[in-house]
């Protein structure tokens, strides 16, 4: 079990804010303005390092940010923000980022399309595609015959 505190430098006192939290397996990260009540604080990073599984706890009054490494099979990620709503932080479940959100649903597989669709859409394609490239090709020959003629006649 380690206790790491951070130095403070210019933090004003007051428990006011809501919270930032994010949690993986093993480690609770809660950053919120109320850690402002330093020595409050620290208190609870001294009361949560006795907890059987907690191995290191990391306090940062500069940020305001507190960090629990815990062993996730002894220790439950509830009991440990239980632990920090019982000290009067406010921990607004509408902050929390502890669950990511459920995964969108693929979109339903295309239909394939018959054989006759594929083919009449692949002959109207091509020949829309011919017919395209010939008026492009006869707008450029035109505007390039225009363009030489006008040339000349200067």
């Amino acid at each position: 079990m380690t206790i790491i505190i951070h130095s403070r430098h210019g933090l004003s006192d007051g428990r006011q804010g809501m919270a930032y939290i994010h949690s993986v397996p093993g480690r609770l990260r809660v950053k919120t303005r109320s850690f402002r009540a330093v020595e409050e604080t620290r208190q609870l990073c001294r009361s949560l390092a006795t907890w059987d599984g907690v191995e290191e706890v990391t306090f940062n009054p500069r940020s305001n940010s507190l960090v629990v490494i815990y062993d996730p099979a002894r220790v439950v990620e509830d009991d440990l923000l239980a632990a920090i709503r019982a000290q009067g932080h406010r921990l607004r479940p509408g902050t929390s980022l502890l669950h990511l959100p459920a995964p969108v649903p693929a979109p339903p597989a295309k239909l394939p399309l018959s054989p006759l669709v594929g083919t009449a859409a692949a002959a109207f394609g091509g020949a829309l595609g011919k017919a395209l490239a010939g008026a492009l090709i006869k707008s450029t020959i035109e505007r390039g015959v225009v363009g030489l003629v006008s040339a000349a006649i200067r």
